[in-house]
């Protein structure tokens, strides 16, 4: 990990692994990670229960992007993940960041860190999970049982016997509205990311 993000997560309490930081900032679930051989270089993740502001939260972004400096950004039922293209000041400008869209959650009422992305209920017992690099806490509970939605519907298509040609289909929707996993597949050069997200995005 570099310096100036380990300064960055010592500044704001965040826990931080050589892939990045992760934990609480302005009031919700964050993190952020960086890849200095990747394009953009930088990935901002903000883990909330946003699945029904997604459109207000796009609109948002969409008139923020070029103040924010943002390379493109998404919005699931999960939470939000921000691609900013940073040069310099780049901490500074990380923080404008996440301060700034944590500040239009909460105008809109989106719940907070305490609460699980999946249900948007309060946490009382709670477990850390990774998906796709970013961690974050959940309700074991929410996440045990979107895995195994997203089992039964594989095993589902597998036996159905158009499979293919749906199979095909699900593949085009599960690339789109995967962006979250996101930190992906591809921008970041590993598959860690884990089934249960996707099934959570498709129920939203």
């Amino acid at each position: 990990m570099n310096e100036k993000l380990r300064a960055f997560a010592e500044k704001h309490g965040l826990a931080a692994d050589k892939k990045g930081c992760y934990g609480e900032m302005f009031g919700y679930q964050v993190g952020v990670y960086v890849n200095r051989f990747a394009n953009p270089n930088y990935v901002l993740c903000i883990s909330a229960h946003t699945a029904d502001m997604s459109q207000e939260i796009i609109s948002f972004l969409k008139k923020k992007k070029d103040d924010l400096k943002l390379t493109s950004f998404d919005v699931l039922g999960v939470g939000v993940i921000l691609f900013p293209a940073l040069y310099f000041s780049v901490y500074e400008q990380i923080e404008k960041i996440l301060k700034t869209v944590a500040d239009f959650l909460k105008s809109k009422k989106v719940p907070g860190a305490e609460h699980c992305p999946y249900c948007g209920e309060k946490m009382e017992e709670k477990v850390l999970v990774s998906d796709g690099g970013h961690r974050f806490f959940v309700h074991d509970a929410c996440f045990s049982a979107n895995y195994q939605l997203v089992k039964e519907s594989e095993r589902e298509e597998s036996e159905s016997p158009d499979h293919y040609g749906r199979g095909f289909a699900g593949a085009v929707l599960g690339a789109v509205i995967g962006c979250l996993a996101f930190i992906g597949l591809f921008v970041w050069g590993h598959l860690e990311v884990l089934a249960p997200v996707i099934g959570v995005v498709a129920a939203h």
